[in-house]
């Protein structure tokens, strides 16, 4: 081994030994040592002693030869490991002191480190500390530090962070952008901040001890399928905290208030229940799954955009609301106008209430069905070329021409049956005998909705 014994009046011993480069230091001797450290062909190096905070500055510029660095024997000043020591080095293993305090920000971001070990001593971790480390597979943290945001930021190849306490928190952008990293959120965490998980590789979230989520918190993560939400638990949410998550396959319910862009880009449920007092702008958009969406009583207000462009929908239903129509914005439903700028959407309604809806600017655009209407009542034009009747739980629809769509719907607005025969004529069995049937025809550009006894 080459060692270098350093003292601040120089260099006092000097010997060699393969390619491990160890040197002994006193507070500010390690300049004398600086194109050393620099140039050096070596690819380990070991510092002991005591070094200043100027001797810690040095190791900004240490040789890219040096993949292995051991402080394990080194007095820090303060105990700390300062800002951006490492940042951009080629160091792919280091060994801290154990009695090391806190590690600065940005120490050991862009850096070839692989994996870390965070001794139990440590009780703070700065922000970006890890960050864009393209290498870093894992880190064992045995205490429980706080952690700054950003920590894991942009590591590509991170699969494993052991935390050895119970951590209560996920701070903003801890994880964001570790596409394989798809470990499990921690039991005791309540509060997840913004970004948090955004773009990882999780594939179930269990959110029932959570109280808090950041804005986009678990936005583009294109292999998360499961939400686990405890319904008795009050949870806040932030914007876009699942956007883009398009493979979720059942879109969770949420008390209160949604957000903008909250699920918007996901795949998710056929039915979608809602009873928020708002729903903010952007917050379903873009969902090409959801067919059925029923409001509940307690919404009030839809902003714009809501549920633009969620193509597969077919039915709202409205009934709860009665005559307490929600202030919606007229772009409410954008994107799916047909040619008339009219939507080709059922509106179930509470009985007797119709009329109220048909006054509304945005709401008289869709095929309103009165939960009162006689049976066989169409809504918006009499199609004559369309017949539909039914003879217990046997539907028959006939037409003068290719029928291109028929759907089924319960009085409550779920799809019981739906299709496209591509001919003139249908036969739909097995339905419930004893149910009110809802029956929408769409014949070459027409539509026919006919309420069933």
């Amino acid at each position: 081994m080459k060692k270098i014994v350093l003292s601040a009046l120089g260099v006092m011993a000097l010997c060699f030994s393969g390619s491990a480069l160890e040197i002994a230091v006193t507070p500010g001797s390690l300049s004398a040592s600086k194109l050393t450290i620099n140039n050096t062909r070596d690819s380990q190096l070991k510092l002991t002693g005591s070094a200043s905070a100027a001797d810690l500055e040095l190791l900004k510029f240490i040789s890219p030869s040096i993949k292995d660095l051991d402080l394990s024997a080194l007095s820090l000043p303060g105990g700390i490991l300062p800002d951006m020591m490492l940042i951009g080095s080629n160091v792919e293993t280091v060994t801290l002191p154990e009695d090391l305090k806190s590690i600065g920000t940005s120490a050991f971001a862009s850096s070839a480190i692989k994996q870390i070990l965070v001794p139990q001593s440590v009780t703070k971790i700065g922000d970006r500390a890890f960050a864009a480390c393209p290498n870093l597979a894992k880190v064992v943290i045995q205490g429980n530090p706080t952690l700054g945001t950003g920590l894991f930021k942009d590591d590509a190849n991170l699969t494993e962070v052991n935390f050895g306490a119970d951590i209560t928190e996920v701070p903003d952008r801890t994880f964001e952008n570790c596409s394989k990293y798809a470990q499990p959120v921690p039991a005791e965490v309540s509060k997840i901040g913004a970004y948090a998980y955004c773009g990882t590789a999780l594939t179930s979230v269990n959110l029932t001890r959570v109280s808090e989520v950041g804005d986009f918190a678990f936005a583009n993560c294109a292999e998360l399928v499961e939400l686990d939400i405890d319904h008795e638990h009050e949870m806040t949410v932030g914007k876009g905290a699942f956007f883009a998550d398009a493979s979720i396959e059942v879109l969770p319910f949420l008390y209160g208030f949604y957000p903008s862009l909250v699920m918007s880009g996901t795949a998710g449920t056929v039915d979608l229940d809602l009873n928020g007092e708002s729903v903010e702008e952007g917050a379903f958009a873009n969902n090409n799954t959801v067919k059925t969406l029923r409001l509940g009583a307690d919404v009030k207000s839809i902003k714009a955009h809501a549920f633009r462009n969620m193509g597969s929908l077919e039915t709202v239903n409205v009934n709860p609301l009665g005559i307490n129509i929600p202030e919606t914005d007229d772009l409410a439903f954008s994107g799916l106008e047909n040619a008339e700028g009219r939507y080709d959407i059922l509106l179930h309604v509470k009985e007797k209430t119709a009329d109220v809806w048909r006054e509304h600017p945005v709401w008289r655009l869709f095929n309103i069905v009165d939960g009162g209407a006689d049976v066989g009542s169409v809504t918006d034009s009499e199609l004559a070329s369309v017949g539909v009747t039914r003879d217990g739980g046997n539907v028959y629809v006939k037409s003068n021409g290719v029928i291109d769509s028929v759907a089924i719907y319960s009085l409550d607005g779920k799809t019981l049956w739906q299709g496209s025969p591509s001919a003139d004529s249908a036969h739909v069995d097995s339905l419930p005998e004893d149910e009110v049937l809802i029956v929408k025809v769409v014949s070459q550009g027409a539509i026919k909705v006919v309420k069933l006894k």
